[in-house]
């Protein structure tokens, strides 16, 4: 999910954000749904690495940490497990591993999965931006925070400063209700002051220029090759 607060509405004849009002006074959210970036780490743990679930795929992760980290290669995920739902929207598309060849391994395949999800999310961020709300920083949290390895390709990908949560345990939605809960049942204490008692310590994490180099290449080439696998495209991105 892609989440940013907003002064004012934005509009988007062809539905791919959802607006609606906040809770705070005179904001309005935009919500955005990528239906299988975790679910393709899910996928990929549990049919092609036979774990039951994806805890045990984030804990090879993090023991092959160093090595993920060096792997530089030209293989390509489109993380379109259930369609495409980035501003090209086509349910009809799916999942593709590209370029692969007889020496790449399963960490090659995990490495692709995380980029195709962020080179994904770029995509959206770059629409959100043409609507005048971009960023130049963002929080992640949930599954994807356990070990820094995906939030800094993250970083590297949309050349932006993320911040991730000290203790990848909180559940940040349970913590969200409530806040607005205690919100409620108290309206005299401000939604910040019922932020302040729940308040997380998060941790920044910085591209790095090196990989950042890398991955505009990269990017581009996930989008030209994109044009040749899936014809029907509309041309969201020039």
């Amino acid at each position: 999910m892609i989440f940013k607060l907003l002064d004012g509405p934005i509009f988007d004849k062809k539905n791919f954000f959802a607006i609606g009002r906040s809770i705070l006074k005179d904001k309005y959210g935009l919500l955005y749904s990528l239906p299988a970036s975790g679910g393709s780490i899910n996928w990929f743990a549990k049919n092609l690495m036979n774990f039951k679930d994806e805890e045990k795929l984030f804990k090879t992760i993090s023991e092959n940490k160093e090595k993920l980290g060096k792997i530089k290669n030209q293989i390509l995920f489109y993380p379109y497990l259930a369609g495409n739902f980035d501003p090209g929207y086509d349910q009809s598309v799916k999942a593709v591993f590209h370029n692969i060849d007889i020496s790449n391994s399963y960490l090659d395949l995990i490495k692709a999965i995380m980029e195709g999800v962020v080179f994904h999310i770029k995509n959206v961020f770059i629409a959100i931006k043409s609507k005048g709300a971009g960023t130049k920083s963002i929080k992640m949290v949930g599954g994807g925070t356990k070990n820094n390895l995906w939030p800094q390709i993250v970083a590297d990908v949309l050349n932006i400063e993320v911040s991730i949560p000290k203790n990848t345990d909180e559940d940040f939605a349970v913590k969200g209700a409530a806040i607005l809960a205690n919100h409620g049942l108290n309206p005299d204490i401000s939604i910040k002051k019922n932020y302040d008692l729940f308040k997380s310590e998060f941790e920044i994490i910085r591209p790095a220029k090196e990989n950042s180099d890398f991955y505009m290449g990269k990017y581009d080439n996930f989008n030209n090759i994109y044009k040749k696998l899936y014809k029907s495209r509309n041309k969201i991105i020039k």
